[in-house]
């Protein structure tokens, strides 16, 4: 738009304003004239009734209040029915012509005059249900955001009218709040009141009057949950959504293609939970991504959106969505590179990993816990009689002998029990194998406990622990973790001796080694347990820090 344009829009804008300022003042002045002529007939009505002005204006206002607002009447209802029921002339009386033809018609019939009560009740009703259908809080447009008011706003504004001239005379205080009950409705949230009840809720309530009909609104709406979001902060709203979209970046970046072509290291988003702001190396190892844009801390950390201002966390919004901040993938060599880097800051004191903070119930015993899942799946037995002895479980001596499982086959789990003159090799495969060894040199008791191995292998008699072994296939990195755990578990409840008072005793030293206490490389192969202790003196290769 040229100059002289803009000039020209601005001139024709200022005399549109003239001319209202002027049309405004034209009505001003003539109602002040009505006000003055009414004064003198209310002042004149005062005197013939011998009462106060004051008393005759109350009441003069309240009755034009009321009589300004028109009633539903049988005529109107008798008008709306025979239009509706004439409606076949409409061709022959177009446009308002078919009204007249209706009134008219109606006259001639005499069909108000000859109406009785009964009649004229009914087409009250009549009325009223016409009027209210045309009634509504407006509806709302999901393409464009633009909201209907509906005729609801106009008879609310007439409301709120009677209400401040009933202030203006009376000095009576009122307060009118309306709200959409209906999130189909376009209805702002309105209110109406005088100035002293405005001081009022927003002192002694400690919120706006604004603030106030809003939250009426998101109550009404959704009720109590969307009540305590509404009353949430902005900046609490910002930071919340700040962490959302940082999660949404990152999850983008570690499920895409690499810039040199590798493969994501997962595929699934929601195994990523949460952002590590202050380890953000380890998104580096177990995803290929980097942080861009975001701002850092002196040690080398991103920052939490917890510690930011409201005016910083809209930046950061605008950024994310301008796609100048979150996450991107990076390649194989540059994250080795990166990672490179970052240990030789850690080592030269530059930066400091900061470390997990210990679990406030982390070591205690959960044998109550473990006792209560034992016992309602029927497999616990109290370990100990009322002597306090242990008491032990023998092999059923009538069981049939166990046969080793072809390759392929899936034995059960609750297979019969290998004798102990049989164990010498057994080969295990993939899949689920059982196997029982004796818990005691004799081999007059057993014991039981669970772990996972992810590929054949062959267990000799002398490296088999006491225990019940039950093989499933599984990642590499959960074998010795569960079979610790496992053994653990089933060694203090079925092996472990208590005192009377119910704690466990000293272990003896010359009881046989447990799966819990025999490093499990050494089940597998003695010469793979001599390679991997080399291998952990000399510190983990930079290349498998990477997720494959």
């Amino acid at each position: 738009m040229s100059s002289d344009a803009v000039t020209l829009e601005k001139v024709r804008r200022k005399s549109k304003r003239a001319e209202r300022a002027l049309h405004n003042k034209t009505i001003n002045n003539a109602l002040e004239s009505i006000d003055h002529q009414l004064h003198e007939i209310v002042q004149s009505t005062a005197d013939d009734l011998d009462i106060s002005v004051d008393e005759i204006r109350s009441e003069f206002l309240a009755y034009a209040s009321i009589r300004s607002t028109a009633h539903p009447t049988a005529w109107n209802g008798l008008i709306h029915e025979k239009s509706i029921d004439w409606s076949e002339e409409k061709d022959n009386y177009p446009g308002g012509a078919f009204m007249h033809y209706v009134v008219e018609r109606i006259k001639s019939e005499g069909l108000y005059e000859n109406m009785d009560e009964t009649e004229k009740e009914y087409y009250k009703g009549v009325a009223q249900e016409a009027r209210d259908a045309k009634l509504n809080a407006g509806s709302t447009r999901t393409t464009a955001k633009r909201l209907v008011q509906g005729t609801a706003k106009e008879r609310l504004e007439e409301i709120a009218e009677s209400l401040d001239r009933l202030h203006n005379v009376t000095g009576i205080e009122f307060a009118l709040f309306a709200v959409r009950g209906n999130a189909s409705h376009g209805l702002k949230p309105q209110y109406f009141a005088s100035k002293t009840a405005s001081t009022f809720f927003e002192s002694h309530l400690s919120v706006s009057m604004d603030q106030l009909v809003t939250l009426m609104e998101s109550a009404a709406l959704g009720g109590a949950p969307a009540l305590l979001s509404s009353a949430k902060s902005e900046t609490s709203q910002s930071k919340t959504l700040t962490r959302q979209v940082m999660l949404e970046s990152l999850r983008d970046a570690a499920t895409s293609v690499a810039p040199d072509g590798a493969l994501p290291f997962i595929t699934d988003r929601q195994e990523i939970r949460f952002v590590e702001w202050s380890n953000h190396h380890k998104m580096v190892e177990s995803y290929g991504v980097i942080s861009f844009g975001w701002p850092l801390s002196d040690s080398a950390r991103m920052m939490l959106p917890n510690g930011m201002g409201l005016a910083m966390l809209h930046q950061l919004l605008q950024r994310i969505r301008a796609k100048q901040c979150g996450f991107r993938r990076m390649g194989q060599a540059e994250a080795e590179a990166w990672l490179e880097q970052f240990d030789g800051d850690v080592a030269a004191g530059i930066i400091t990993i900061e470390d997990r903070k210990r679990r406030s119930d982390a070591g205690k015993p959960k044998v109550k816990r473990a006792k209560l899942k034992d016992q309602q799946s029927g497999t616990y037995t109290e370990p100990f009689t009322s002597s306090g002895e242990a008491t032990w479980s023998t092999p059923d001596a009538a069981a049939p002998t166990h046969n080793t499982p072809a390759p392929g086959e899936t034995p059960p789990d609750d297979s019969p029990i290998l004798p102990v003159s049989d164990i010498q090799h057994v080969g295990l495969g993939l899949g689920m194998n059982t196997l029982v060894v004796p818990d005691s040199q004799d081999g007059s008791s057993t014991a039981t406990a669970s772990v996972a191995i992810p590929e054949p292998a062959l267990l000799s008699s002398s490296q088999i622990p006491y225990a019940k072994l039950v093989f499933r296939q599984e990642t590499a990195e959960k074998i010795i973790l569960r079979a610790e755990r496992s053994a653990s578990r089933s060694c203090s409840r079925s092996r472990t001796p208590t005192t009377q008072s119910g704690r466990p005793q000293p272990a003896n030293p010359s009881t046989p080694l447990g799966l819990h206490n025999t490093p499990f490389e050494q089940l597998i192969d003695p010469a793979i347990s001599n390679t991997q202790s080399e291998n952990q003196n000399s510190g983990p290769r930079r290349s498998q820090r990477l997720r494959k």
